[in-house]
């Protein structure tokens, strides 16, 4: 079998190295997978050196060539990437196509929405790649396979209601209240998050606003060219003085100044800022203690959905089949990412064998994600905990 793993080219956050987590990953899956398939990659050339005796045969593509179609606009690249209507993007195309044909792939794995490549590689089956949507805290890093969509038409926008066993569906959610949801409490204890949002809330339901970087293909692809101070305004609008709307930042764009965020919250009454330390990256921190969790794309809106909270998903990412509101069976979910969807990242990079035989599997059979869960693989859900979770 001949696997092309395919990182977006375009650099984003003007910052090559960006990319190069996703280049590393690669590198260590292919590593172990040496014996069962013939491995290449397709990257920016700024990380063609990165890891130069990882891969069969490595292809570079140019970010400015790619987005010199629409002026070098990122956004409308992105946008087009993700919901376009033709394949107006030649330079695209003709980079695609001259992999195609140096390489003839069997398989193509993008890690990002491209809907180009299943209109260039027609004898290749495509899938998508992604870190899992399972908590990054009192949880080992998840990451998956969808051979439907990445953002659009995913898996989980495709995931019925089971016919399952209940009983086995409810122990799934007693282990995840005793593992994940007990040590997100702790964790808010200790770091006062649970005394903060109390003292403030003041009776109003809660907005968890889940931000992320704007400049990023699954954000502008997805929704709209809006810094985050401008999208809290706008849901601080929507939703009015009945909530109060908790912003939180993602790890790699920090909050504004000072000065800004008492700007906002003057011109914005039902905004409430956390304190300096409760800013970034607590998502998962606040999640117990919220009513709503709004979002483009973070991977917050599944735990949230677990949780049973409303959920508001802007535009149509991979969780909008899970809004406006809570599931009736949230153990469907929860069953479907652990036992099915997702697998613990370190088993791919760690063990041989492991990502091909998962990825025979899904070849073999995709609908299998959306199978009745098994007895035996209520199990998988310990193949995802940290040791030291509990107490």
């Amino acid at each position: 079998m001949k696997l092309l793993f395919y990182i977006e080219p375009v650099v984003f956050r003007n910052n090559p190295d960006q990319l190069a987590y996703w280049v590393d990953q690669c590198a260590a899956i292919a590593a172990r997978s040496a014996n069962a398939m013939e491995i290449s990659i397709a990257l920016n050339g700024a990380m063609v050196n990165r890891d130069p005796n990882a891969f069969s045969q490595t292809f570079q593509l140019l970010s400015f060539d790619l987005t010199a179609a629409f002026g070098f606009d990122r956004t409308q690249y992105a946008q087009d990437l993700v919901g376009g209507s033709g394949f107006s993007n030649a330079a695209l195309v003709a980079s695609l196509e001259n992999i195609r044909d140096c390489l003839a792939p069997d398989v193509v794995i993008s890690w990002s929405e491209n809907r180009y490549l299943r209109q260039v590689f027609t004898n290749a089956r495509v899938l998508f790649m992604e870190l899992g949507p399972l908590p990054r805290s009192g949880l080992k890093l998840a990451a998956y396979l969808d051979p439907f969509g990445h953002q659009v038409d995913s898996a989980i926008n495709r995931l019925p209601a089971f016919d399952g066993n209940n009983e086995s569906e409810q122990q799934l959610l007693d282990r995840w209240d005793s593992v994940w949801k007990a040590k997100a409490k702790r964790d808010a204890a200790s770091s006062s998050a649970t005394e903060w949002i109390n003292s403030i809330r003041s009776g109003s339901e809660v907005v968890l606003l889940a931000l992320q970087p704007e400049d990023w293909i699954t954000y502008e692809g997805l929704h709209q060219r809006l810094d985050p101070v401008s999208l809290i305004a706008q849901t601080s609008r929507r939703y009015g003085s009945g909530f109060k709307v908790l912003p939180t930042w993602h790890s790699s764009r920090p909050p504004p100044p000072e000065p800004m965020l008492e700007f906002l919250q003057a011109e914005c009454r039902n905004v409430i800022v956390p304190p300096p330390a409760l800013r970034t990256a607590t998502s998962e921190l606040f999640l117990p203690f919220v009513d709503v969790v709004a979002t483009v794309s973070s991977n917050v809106a599944v735990a949230g959905a677990i949780e049973g909270k409303l959920l508001e998903i802007f535009n149509r990412g991979k969780f909008s089949s899970l809004s406006p509101g809570p599931r009736q069976r949230r153990g469907d979910l929860l069953a479907f990412l652990v036992c099915r969807f997702c697998r613990p990242l370190e088993e791919w990079t760690a063990s041989d064998g492991a990502f091909a035989r998962h990825l025979n599997e899904l070849l073999e059979n995709p609908n299998r994600l959306f199978s009745p869960i098994q007895e035996y693989e209520l199990e998988r859900m310990n193949d995802f905990i940290i040791a030291d979770v509990t107490p």
